[in-house]
């Protein structure tokens, strides 16, 4: 599931789940900028996550979204209370006149620190 932000659909997708059954496999891509009960209904149901961070810091988080990323931190870490970290794909971009590769290692690190270690690091192209 992907395209806008399927995590604001937890019923959906969990209706998918019952539908399909245990032998598809269920991906989700996410910013994670969703209600912490949203998360708590999908761990159940996703076999595996890919996560769109942009970056740790709130103050790029902000300049680049419009949006404060304290739910995107809380989820992850609700993430790495479930032991899920080994199902997410953390992706890391660097974003010209938004982050730098100082910034992006910092993210990096304070990642790895919840555990995370999938990280797919690549350059947004103007």
């Amino acid at each position: 599931f992907g395209g806008g932000e399927p995590a604001l659909r937890p019923d959906f997708i969990r209706r998918f789940r019952e539908l399909c059954g245990p032998s598809w496999r269920l991906t989700l891509e996410t910013s994670l900028n969703v209600p912490q009960e949203n998360i708590e209904a999908l761990l159940p149901v996703v076999d595996s996550w890919i996560i769109d961070i942009k970056d740790m810091d709130a103050d790029i988080y902000r300049q680049y979204t419009g949006k404060d990323n304290s739910r995107v931190v809380s989820n992850l870490r609700l993430i790495t209370e479930a032991d899920r970290q080994k199902d997410c794909m953390i992706r890391l971009p660097l974003i010209p006149d938004f982050n730098t590769d100082a910034d992006r290692e910092e993210s990096r690190k304070a990642l790895s620190a919840l555990g995370y270690t999938k990280l797919d690091l690549f350059t947004y192209k103007r």
